[in-house]
Parts: C-alpha cells; sequence; structure tokens
C-alpha cells in the first residue's frame, strides 16, 4: 500500500529498470487506475540498444535460418535497413509499455549522460 500511494502521490524518476518485474508493474498500473486519469506521472531513463549490437544478433539469427535471410536478400533488405528497422521497433514497443503504465521515456545514448540529466531536472 505504502508503494501503491507513493506512485500515485509522487512523481518519480526510474533508472536501471526493464519494468519486466510483474510487482512492479502491479503497484505502476493499480496507482494509475487510482489517480484516475492517463496522464504522465512518472520518467525512466533507458540507454538506447546500440546499432553493432543488434547487428551483429541479428547476423547471427540470420545464419541459423538461412531461408529467411535469403529471402530479405531477395526482398532487397539490407542488414542495416533491417538492424535500423528492430531497433527503431524496439524503441516504439518499449515506449508505448511505458506510458501504459504512466511513464515517460527518457532515451540516452550512453550511460554517463545520466548526471547530466539529473542535474537539468534539479535546476528546473
Amino acid at each position: 500500500m505504502v508503494q501503491i500511494n507513493k506512485f500515485r502521490e509522487y512523481t518519480c524518476l526510474f533508472i536501471g529498470l526493464s519494468l519486466t518485474d510483474p510487482n512492479l508493474r502491479r503497484l505502476l498500473d493499480i496507482s494509475k487506475s487510482h489517480r484516475g486519469d492517463s496522464n504522465i506521472h512518472h520518467y525512466i531513463i533507458k540507454k538506447r540498444y546500440e546499432y553493432n549490437y543488434i547487428e551483429n544478433k541479428l547476423i547471427e539469427i540470420l545464419e541459423l535460418n538461412k531461408v529467411i535471410k535469403n529471402k530479405k536478400i531477395k526482398n532487397g533488405l539490407s542488414i542495416s535497413e533491417i538492424t535500423k528497422s528492430l531497433i527503431n521497433l524496439i524503441d516504439n514497443f518499449e515506449e508505448k509499455d511505458a506510458h501504459s503504465l504512466g511513464i515517460d521515456t527518457i532515451f540516452i545514448k550512453k550511460y554517463t549522460d545520466i548526471p547530466k540529466i539529473i542535474q537539468e531536472i534539479r535546476t528546473k
């Protein structure tokens, strides 16, 4: 009950969370429904997926499944295009998922950006 009340009454900044914990999601969902609005009340700082990491994982998957790889190449899709589209899709999905819990996402490129963001919040 304490956590639900805090989530309902205050603005929270989440750092280093994936929002995959079902207990946290349940508490955020309950506090959002208790608030009775669909506004954004919380924020999460998330690091964007690195292009090279996603590209390497995609290549691994495509190497395992030659049929998919051959179809993508026949359709004129490059690994680079697929990687960019996949990163965009992941970011959009995670942002919409966070919005469903009343959380806005602040994307960063590197973890060293976090102190600057916190400093900006403090000075506003």
